[in-house]
């Protein structure tokens, strides 16, 4: 291979790298801010009105152990791959290619279980109960006031009415402007709305995570194609600054 080229596929390892370090420090900031102010996630609105079993569901991964050890492998591999192409030592990466097609591997598995995971989203039938068991404290119970002033929150946020319509305020025995102000009777359930959103995010994160694979294959074949180009010193080494 020509000595262009194969500056160039170090260089694009040592810039791709160097990301992949930035995103990674990034991630484990994340992570620690989600450790650290955690409980506030499950006193946000949306959360106070799917409720408590519908949350356990949602947060059966915690966030913030995740993001800490997404950063930390990527930061890991970031290094690996640099130190790989800076000193242009081809065991470090042949170590780093290999690591990299494993993680590829992972996170394509990983991208297609959350598009799974969107999909199942929304049909489910716990986010649905948890719904309607808040919706119902919100009524029947004044001393929930939280759950009270979440459902309200909600309803003006995503302009929607009640769990699946406005027919559950009146299946009640209240009136669903109350809550709901004018135009009620066009207004979606709240529960169509959040579960959209939801399938929204985790779509994003899928297509995000199969993105970041498909750059990782890419990185891959760079490292293989500048491991094939590397001489070794007994080979009359001649380094490709």
């Amino acid at each position: 291979m020509a000595g262009g080229g194969l500056r160039c596929l170090k260089w694009f390892l040592i810039i791709s790298n160097t990301i992949a370090i930035l995103v990674g420090l990034g991630s484990l900031g994340l992570g620690i801010y989600t450790k650290v102010n955690g409980s506030r996630v499950h006193k946000h609105r949306y959360a106070v009105v799917m409720g408590p079993e519908a949350n356990s569901e949602q947060s059966s991964l915690n966030i913030g152990t995740f993001f800490l050890a997404v950063g930390a492998i990527v930061t890991a591999i970031g290094l690996l791959g640099c130190c790989g192409a800076l000193l242009e030592k081809r065991m470090v990466l042949v170590a780093y290619s290999v690591v990299l097609f494993t993680l590829f591997i992972t996170q394509l598995a990983a991208g297609l279980y959350a598009f799974h995971i969107a999909d199942v989203i929304q049909g489910s039938e716990s986010i649905q109960s948890g719904m309607y068991s808040t919706f119902k404290q919100s009524l029947s119970e004044p001393e929930h006031t939280q759950i009270a002033e979440a459902w309200g929150s909600v309803q003006t946020d995503l302009t929607c009415c009640g769990v699946v319509g406005a027919f559950d305020y009146s299946s009640a025995g209240v009136d669903p402007g109350d809550y709901c102000g004018s135009g009620f009777e066009s207004q979606p359930g709240c529960y169509g709305e959040i579960t959209n959103a939801l399938h929204g995010a985790w779509t994003f994160f899928a297509v995000f995570i199969i993105a970041a694979a498909v750059f990782e294959l890419l990185s891959f074949g760079s490292t293989c194609g500048l491991c094939c180009g590397l001489r070794t010193k007994g080979d009359g080494y001649k380094s490709i600054n």
